[in-house]
């Protein structure tokens, strides 16, 4: 089997863990459902040759353990984890630099970590919109068009499900 099949299969695979990390509301079940998702988009990355993506992939192992391990005790992640964790992705861009394309790995998982860390669903929706914009022009860079097409998807998803909450919420405070 070659590199361009297998980088399409993780990319399905990526796909269906994506779309259970989108649709839980619970910070425990995101946590999970990205971590799987994550090793899915490391293997992806690695069958497509986008080394900057896969190695910043590794990070979200790491922020993802120190998140639940924080969630556990009801309590959010100080500020210094986070900063930790963006600081080692500039670093790790930094030495796997190859171009203007490498760096969208550490906004995207740069991003990703705020919301998480900031505990919105709403924003987290919101930055989910952007994330998706810039993983879709890494994953058609890279040519992992499954992994393009379910990042379009995810995309109108969430502005779908993001302004039908701000309707609700106009709907009711009009009653």
């Amino acid at each position: 089997m070659n590199y361009f099949i297998l980088t399409q299969i993780f990319g399905f695979i990526v796909f269906i863990f994506e779309s259970l990390t989108l649709a839980s509301k619970d910070k425990k079940k995101i946590l999970k459902y990205n971590t799987v998702s994550n090793g899915f988009y490391l293997l992806e990355y690695l069958s497509a040759h986008a080394y900057t993506g896969a190695i910043s992939i590794l990070v979200t192992f790491l922020r993802n353990y120190l998140f639940e391990k924080y969630n556990r005790k009801g309590k959010r992640a100080p500020v210094y984890i986070l900063l930790i964790l963006l600081v080692l992705l500039i670093i790790i861009n930094y030495t796997t630099y190859d171009g203007l394309i490498s760096i969208i790995p550490a906004i995207t998982v740069g991003l990703f970590t705020f919301s998480l860390w900031q505990n919105s669903i709403k924003n987290f929706k919101l930055l989910n919109m952007f994330i998706a914009f810039l993983s879709a022009v890494y994953n058609l860079y890279y040519k992992a068009y499954t992994g393009f097409a379910s990042q379009i998807i995810f995309i109108i998803i969430c502005m779908f499900t993001y302004d039908n909450k701000s309707k609700k919420k106009k709907t009711k405070k009009r009653r």
